[in-house]
């Protein structure tokens, strides 16, 4: 009988949501002979729902069981009407927002399962862009990207104005929940935050530099008992090996063997870094990347020589 392997998970934004569900759909094919696999759906209220057959349950994850409740059944005091089975493997794919912030992680971390990838409380970590620079102050990350209020810039937009131009240097990223903008020239960002603010009034907005001589890479580790970093990659005209200055690759490759040695981190994960000249910059560690056969974390390690099949199967694995 094949072990049974829990893949739970869900998204905020349709871009996690339709990577969550291709992340289910190619890893369970690339388990199917190994693994009974069972879908469980997180909505945005944080309900558990197991999917079957095209049809929803509403269930719930503890003491390493899956339980499919009967709702109409439930006494309180009494027996929970529930179809349950033993969990051998249990899989979260939580993307972005907050369902990557360790919350929802901290949920089925605690229920005695043999968990694949990192558990909640340093993926917590990572995910706060303030918390990382405190716990983890011996790496180096690039600068947060300057935050406006919406109360703040309607008060005192002329002062603000005069800081973002001598703090930015542009090209810069607008950000503020799903809408981005890049604005090239300086006499149109004031402009282009109040736009924003139109549409998103109450709202933070971020706001970072996207100079165009810095380089953005990418680096991942897979494997927990044998662990090993990936080739450091490039993201230029989509994502190749990255064929520079061999020390900073190096350099690059012992930060994430050091990384992944000291700290409690499993199976998986990608480094978001960027370079500008001699010197880079962490700017996020991702331990919960889109696994799908199309995620950076993919084509990472394909690049690297690792094939998808053969990831997955050493992540599953432990190994």
């Amino acid at each position: 009988m094949n072990e049974q392997l829990v893949l739970v998970g869900g998204g905020r934004k349709s871009e996690d949501k339709m990577a969550c569900r291709q992340s289910f759909r190619d890893i369970e094919q690339v388990l199917a002979a190994e693994y009974s696999v069972r879908r469980v759906w997180v909505d945005e209220h944080g309900l558990f729902w197991l999917e079957e057959d095209g049809a929803r349950f509403l269930c719930s994850l503890q003491a390493n069981k899956l339980l499919r409740v009967a709702v109409d059944q439930i006494v309180i005091g009494g027996e929970v009407g529930a179809e349950y089975w033993s969990v051998d493997r249990l899989w979260p794919l939580f993307y972005g927002g907050d369902y990557a912030d360790g919350g929802l992680l901290g949920s089925v971390d605690f229920g005695g399962y043999d968990l694949v990838g990192t558990g909640g409380n340093m993926s917590f970590v990572t995910h706060d862009k303030d918390l990382v620079r405190l716990v983890l102050p011996n790496y180096n990350f690039a600068k947060k990207p300057i935050i406006v209020g919406y109360d703040d810039w309607q008060k005192n937009h002329w002062q603000r104005e005069e800081t973002l131009l001598a703090a930015l240097s542009f090209p810069v990223l607008l950000k503020s929940g799903d809408k981005e903008q890049l604005v090239s020239v300086k006499d149109n960002l004031s402009n282009s935050i109040f736009s924003f603010f139109e549409d998103n009034a109450g709202s933070n907005l971020e706001i970072e530099s996207r100079d165009p001589r810095i380089e953005k890479l990418l680096v991942g580790f897979l494997g927990r008992e044998n662990f090993l970093p990936s080739r450091v990659c490039q993201i230029k005209n989509g994502l190749v090996g990255y064929e520079g200055d061999t020390v900073i690759v190096r350099a690059i490759q012992n930060m994430v063997i050091d990384f992944v040695k000291n700290y409690r981190v499993n199976d998986y994960g990608l480094f978001h870094l960027e370079k500008e000249g001699d010197d880079w910059r962490i700017v996020r560690i991702d331990l919960h990347p889109d696994v799908s056969r199309a995620g950076e974390l993919a084509r990472v390690w394909q690049e690297s020589g690792v094939d998808y099949d053969i990831m997955i199967k050493k992540i599953i694995n432990h190994s």
